[in-house]
């Protein structure tokens, strides 16, 4: 699901105040629709989507179309994914695109 700023801020994170709204996990990945890499990763997250689903959310955020919040949360390169834990308030970023694998670790070591 692509999060707008407004949406991010209300239902995910909200950067000003350094509330995370989650109710479960959550895998944040900035893109841009003009992004090779980020085109060729979208696959790899949807797997990860439908495999963990109920246990995390996975959304999305164009910074092409946020860029406050990409600035806000210091986004430098895309892909970027951003990993939020609510009940511990725990954050973890990667940048780049990850294998299927690669991306299950991250997502049980960071999230579960």
């Amino acid at each position: 699901m692509e999060l707008s700023d407004e949406q991010f801020k209300g239902s995910v994170y909200d950067y000003d105040t350094g509330e995370i709204k989650a109710a479960r996990p959550v895998v944040i990945d900035f893109f841009t629709d003009w992004c090779g890499s980020c085109k060729a990763f979208a696959p790899v997250l949807d797997t990860m989507a439908r495999k963990f689903d109920g246990l995390i959310d996975v959304v999305k955020v164009n910074i092409t179309k946020s860029d406050a919040l990409a600035n806000a949360l210091n986004i430098q390169g895309v892909p970027t994914l951003l990993f939020l834990r609510p009940d511990t308030k725990r954050q973890e970023t990667m940048v780049g695109a990850a294998t299927p694998a690669v991306m299950e670790r991250a997502i049980t070591d960071y999230l579960l």
